[in-house]
Order: C-alpha cells, then structure tokens, then sequence
C-alpha cells in the first residue's frame, strides 16, 4: 500500500514537473497553471478552518488582500526586500486573522460567518478609501517581481510565467505538506475534535478559544503568504482583485472537492479554476454548465468527489472503525 501510495505521488511530482514543458507554444495556459497553484493555497488555508475547525470564515478574501498589500506596499513605497515584504504580509495577515478570531469567536455558526464577512468587507472599504496607501481604484501598480541575488555568483529575476509556475509549485508543495504533517499531527486531532463536539472538547479540558484562534492564525498567515504572491505575480494590485465572487469561487472549489477532506481543496482547483477556459467556446452556456456540474456534485456526493471516493473504497474493502483525521466521518 505504502508502495502504491510513493508511485502515485512520485507520478503527479514528475507531471507537475513537466506539465510546463508542454505548454511553452501558451502563455495563456501556464497563466492559468499558476492561478491554480494560487488558489490551491488559499483554498487549503480556508479549509482548515472550515473543513478541519468547523467555522467557516468568510473573512478570508479580507486576509488575502492584507496579505498582498502590505506586501505590495512594502516593496513599491519602502523599497524592501520582496521575499521579506512577502513573508511580511503573511505575518500580517495572521496578526489581523488573531485580532478578527478573538472578536468572532464569541459566537458560532450562521452569526460567525455573517460577522467575519462584515470584517472583510471593512478591509476591502479601507483598501478602496485611504488612497494614500492602497492607491485604491487606481491600483498599485509596478509591484516588482521576486528575484535571487547571490553577488558574483547568481541573479535570476523570476520574470516568465514558467519561473513564477515552477515557484508556486514549490510553494504550494510546501504548504501541502506542512498541512498534511499538522493534520496528522495531535494539533491536527484536536481541531478535529473542536468540530466535531466543541463542548465535549471544553469538557475534556480544552482550551478550544486557543485552539480556534491557532487554526485562523495559520489558516491566515497561508492565506497573506498565497496573496502575496499574488500580488507579485500579478505587478499590479487594486480592489477588483478582492471581489466577493472570488471567495464564492473558493467555496464552489471546496463543495465540489470535498469539505473534510484534504485533497478536497486540491482536487476541486484542478477542475473549477480551469474549467471556465475550457469552455469558452461555449460562453453562452458555460455559466451554465458550470452551475449544472455545481448542483449535480452536491446533490450526488455531498462530501465532494474525495469524500465520494472515500466512501466508495471504505465499502469496497470493508474498513471497519475511523478513517484518518482529514476524512470527516466514519465509512458507512
């Protein structure tokens, strides 16, 4: 099984890898390879609260724009160093995340959603107004591209879609596999346990508000990192970039993949981001056909395509007792 399970990932490296390679003749298609490394950060980031914690926090396209303007900000108007202006905006959007948990954790459910949305509909209303620091409808514009300078030895800029590609995926990779160790991890328990019974979890002597709070505050810190990259990918950054149909995109990308799952995130990306340019030669229908394909997924697999799979193995070779800490429920 271990076996199967190192063939399989050594696969999808090795066609990571050289999925580029394939599309040099499109610039176009390594653009939206990019934009789904992108978005398969920020949606893991949104997942572990919502998927693993059980709250869900609609005040994350917020955290994501912390993300990348302070980074944005920090290396056109301060001139700073772009890999410490990034890993800056992550630190800062993690600060925001632990200072907007702590005023939204004192409710649960519905209300939680409702108050962290109000949350980041007031950074987007910042971000649009103090135009002295956002540039606000008019943009940041010359955002700089990251680079590496080792003097007298190496200067490479990360200039081409096929470099900030092959950056993503290392980062990407990254965050998979820091999420796969914390899941795994009796951190990783715990979260699982606060949503599954909270107060069981108090009665057992929890601190569940430190533990929610440490969820958002890593759940926030992955999604500033994902926007600041973002931001330098894009070298221009403005309110448009923020828009409420991209968290609608991130839970469309969830419900199909698989809410408590972890490749849920992973596997709904890989369909939904490119999904809309694939059908462009239906654009007349492609709203369509995406929200057909929307519907017939919830109704039919509820738990997304992972938990749908995972089901279907669980009865296919008898598991009896729990599955591992990133599948939601026993297999029925």
């Amino acid at each position: 099984m271990a076996t199967k399970r190192a063939t399989l990932y050594l696969t999808i490296l090795s066609v990571s890898l050289l999925l580029p390679l394939l599309s040099l003749k499109s610039q176009y298609q390594l653009h939206i390879f990019n934009l789904t490394l992108i978005f398969i950060m920020f949606s893991m980031s949104f997942n572990l609260v919502f998927g693993f914690t059980g709250y869900m926090p609609l005040s994350h396209i917020g955290i994501w724009a912390v993300g990348a303007y302070t980074s944005a900000i920090l290396a056109t108007k301060l001139g700073a160093n772009v890999w410490l202006a990034m890993i800056a905006g992550a630190i800062m959007a993690a600060i925001f995340s632990y200072v907007i948990g702590i005023l939204s954790f004192r409710v649960k459910g519905h209300y939680f959603a409702i108050l962290t949305l109000a949350f980041s509909e007031i950074l987007i209303i910042i971000a649009i107004n103090w135009v002295d620091l956002t540039g606000g409808a008019m943009c940041i514009v010359g955002i700089p591209a990251p680079e590496i300078h080792i003097p007298g030895i190496l200067h490479f800029v990360f200039s081409s879609r096929i470099s900030y590609y092959y950056l993503f995926l290392i980062v990407t990779l990254g965050v998979l596999y820091f999420l796969w160790g914390l899941l795994r991890s009796p951190l990783g328990r715990t979260f699982v346990a606060i949503r599954e019974d909270e107060t069981l979890a108090q009665s057992m002597g929890l601190k569940t508000l430190d533990f929610k709070l440490l969820s958002f505050c890593i759940s926030g810190f992955i999604a500033g990192l994902s926007g600041a990259l973002f931001c330098h990918y894009q070298q221009i950054l403005g309110p448009s970039n923020f828009a409420f149909a991209y968290l609608a995109q991130v839970l469309a990308v969830i419900m199909v993949g698989g809410t408590r799952t972890f490749w849920g995130p992973v596997v709904g990306c890989l369909i939904l981001v490119p999904l809309p340019e694939l059908l462009r030669g239906f654009a007349r229908y492609r709203l369509l056909i995406f929200g057909i394909l929307l519907i017939v997924t919830i109704i039919y697999a509820p738990k997304g395509l992972v938990g749908f799979f995972e089901e279907y193995r669980a009865k296919r070779h008898q598991l009896k007792g729990p599955l591992g800490p990133w599948q939601a429920d026993k297999a029925k």
